[in-house]
């Protein structure tokens, strides 16, 4: 019922929003107060749905030098795989984008960094809403062995790189591999991952019911019945977590508006409303194996009947970044991965690294081509010498 009410709500704004946004197209050039208000509504309604542009669109916005964008056969409905190359050449990187509320175009300055350096193919998950409930359950384990499955189909040497939800599922992908007897990944990069929860537990994740944020899909989606969260849960959880960000981007989107601009602001808005549903199994095994359980730290995460066992990728060179500030993740919680893949113990190639600001520095904010763009390429190295580091 929750979700059919948010999606009414939605719907009945967005007729009014696509209304006010035709018909008042030169007022807004001219920017009058009393026009303001309307326009600026009708941006965030607007906002409430995917995002307002694609992945492909998006990193061919930020790359700065043209790039080779494909779409690749994918082995499962959901989730997309697209290609993006600077025709540079090297091992191919594989970036798991986070299955967590937001549309992978989020990252889009991520995935041009990583485009620059090599042949990278990201995943660009589907909205939940739109994949029917025939195509079954897609809790962390299946995605696990999606990336898993991909990893080996990309070959020996792939770069593997998880940002904040993908983390452990990246970790506990390259280790499952292992476990099957495939090629090791040439290098593991986690940004902002919740990887060890232990430290210093949320309290609200302990408090949280499981299902109290769990919906079903209205009639009129394709996936009319699937258990969701919705995206807007992931919104309402990220302004709450960090509140100044949020009406940073508000009140600048106003007065961009009012000044007849389309700058940071503006980009930033549409970013932190560029929202999917989740399927209620993923989030549900997040809550409760990741942030509650750390099960990937405690060696209880079971993936194909086996327990899987961290300390596999003691000998992969590693890159975790954590944002000092970061609000969602928390600080030790991606640099424990060096911790329980054994890594501080033998000699393989290693960097802990941390950047200002809160979690959206990590893949999006304005500082990203400072301090994250130099990190990327000293760690996993210019492709023409062979990929390695300098």
């Amino acid at each position: 019922m929750l979700y059919d009410l948010i999606d009414l709500q939605r719907r009945q704004w967005q007729a009014w929003a696509d209304m006010v946004l035709t018909s008042t197209a030169a007022a807004v050039a001219l920017a009058p107060a009393s026009v303001l208000p309307a326009v600026w509504f009708a941006r965030v309604v607007g906002a409430l749905d995917n995002g307002e542009v694609g992945l492909e669109d998006a990193v061919r916005r930020d790359a700065g030098q043209p790039l080779g964008i494909d779409t690749l056969p994918s082995p499962s409905p959901f989730v997309r795989l697209v290609r993006f190359s600077s025709g540079a050449g090297g091992r191919p990187i594989l970036f798991v984008a986070p299955f967590s509320g937001y549309a992978a175009a989020v990252s889009s300055r991520l995935v041009a960094a990583l485009a620059a350096i090599g042949e990278v193919v990201v995943t660009d998950w589907r909205d939940a809403r739109d994949i029917p409930p025939e195509a079954g359950p897609f809790g962390l384990d299946r995605q696990i062995g999606l990336i898993a499955d991909l990893a080996r189909a990309m070959g020996q040497g792939v770069d593997l790189v998880g940002l904040s939800q993908s983390g452990p599922a990246v970790v506990a992908a390259a280790a499952l591999g292992l476990r099957r007897g495939d090629p090791p990944p040439a290098r593991l990069v986690l940004l902002g991952a919740p990887i060890d929860m232990r430290e210093t537990p949320a309290a609200l994740c302990a408090a949280l019911p499981a299902d109290c944020l769990v919906s079903r899909v209205p009639r009129h989606y394709a996936g009319a019945g699937r258990e969701v969260y919705p995206g807007l849960f992931q919104l309402m959880a990220y302004s709450f977590a960090n509140p100044a960000v949020y009406l940073t981007a508000q009140s600048g989107l106003w007065h961009e508006m009012a000044a007849g601009e389309t700058g940071l602001h503006s980009r930033m808005h549409g970013e932190l409303h560029g929202l999917i549903d989740v399927p209620a199994e993923l989030y549900r095994d997040m809550l409760e194996l990741v942030l509650r359980r750390s099960a990937l730290a405690e060696g209880t995460l079971v993936v194909d009947g086996g327990a899987i066992d961290a300390r596999l990728l003691a000998h992969v060179p590693m890159l975790t970044v954590e944002a000092r500030g970061d609000e969602l993740v928390g600080r030790g919680r991606t640099h424990a991965a060096h911790r329980l893949t054994g890594r501080l113990e033998v000699a393989a190639p290693h960097l802990r690294a941390f950047v200002d600001g809160g979690h959206y520095e990590l893949f999006g904010g304005p500082g990203f081509d400072r301090t994250l763009t130099p990190l990327l390429r000293h760690f996993l190295g210019d492709r023409r010498d062979g990929g390695r580091p300098r």
